[in-house]
């Protein structure tokens, strides 16, 4: 079910007010990975210059902006989704099971209190309030929509007894690929142009903004086979259990993170799944 935020309380600046911010455009790279490559894209927004800085935060409930602002609904994150788990026995004690988790992630905050549709958050802890900016600028990032296979997450497992009183097991897993945003750090210097003619030198203070919808594009998926073979011995008054543990077994490279700032560097790998690992134990019980 939708999660409203009916108790949701937000930062308004007494001063301002969507009036008192100026949409801008940039010229998004060309560059074939991205959707938009060459084009100009707005959306953006900044304070006036001469208020930047000013005003008085005031703490509210977000049910005051309804109806104001042109908002028509509370904000709003929620996940449609399933997750099917299954489990049995085969002919010769051999058992297999799995399960897929798959969903819809929706995270709608599409708000406008002072900046347009971007409401603040207020968090804090001992007394100390924090406003964090929900909405990363850019359009269409004030509704960031997971789709269902991108949040589709596999998983097969089983055991096998073989002989000599061995056990041999594994576990299969196949899910998405990193998560490919880009973001951009704009300043005076930038290439940006008011829609209503202010200067680019006027921006108020460095953005860091969205060239494309967070959580929009993936890398490839990538599978991770992870393998083992262990055995119990009774000793009478104990009992040791041998085990031989491999962890990617492939041993793939799959990218698991990537750069996410654009620029020269931009989809360069940062983590990878960790190389083939073999692990011998043996522990004892008495």
């Amino acid at each position: 079910m939708p999660a409203h935020v009916e108790n949701h309380d937000l930062a308004d600046n007494t001063l301002l007010d969507p009036t008192t911010f100026d949409e801008f455009c940039i010229t998004v790279p060309t560059d074939a990975r991205l959707p938009n490559s060459g084009q100009q894209q707005c959306g953006y927004y900044d304070v006036r210059k001469e208020l930047f800085g000013q005003g008085t935060l005031r703490v509210t409930n977000a049910k005051e902006f309804v109806g104001k602002n042109g908002n028509t609904k509370l904000p709003q994150r929620y996940w449609d989704g399933v997750w099917v788990s299954a489990s049995g026995r085969l002919p010769r004690n051999i058992a297999i099971g799995g399960g897929v988790d798959v969903g819809r992630q929706v995270d709608d905050h599409c708000f406008t209190v002072d900046v347009p549709n971007q409401p603040y958050d207020v968090t804090g802890s001992g007394g100390g309030l924090t406003w964090n900016g929900l909405n990363s600028s850019g359009p269409g990032t004030c509704r960031v929509v997971t789709a269902w296979m991108n949040n589709l997450d596999f998983r097969l497992n089983g055991s096998i007894p073989i002989k000599g009183g061995f056990n041999g097991s594994f576990i299969l897993r196949n899910t998405v690929g990193a998560t490919e945003n880009a973001t951009v750090v704009i300043t005076t210097a930038s290439a940006i142009t008011f829609k209503n003619g202010r200067l680019a030198s006027s921006l108020s203070t460095p953005q860091t903004i969205n060239l494309i919808t967070p959580n929009s594009l993936f890398g490839p998926r990538f599978n991770q086979l992870d393998l083992s073979v262990n055995r119990s011995v009774n000793l009478g008054w104990g009992r040791i259990r041998l085990a031989f543990d491999l962890y990617n077994a492939l041993n793939a490279n799959s990218i698991q993170n990537v750069t996410t700032a654009y620029s020269s560097s931009w989809l360069r790998p940062t983590t990878f799944l960790d190389p083939r690992l073999a692990r011998v134990t043996a522990s004892l019980q008495f």
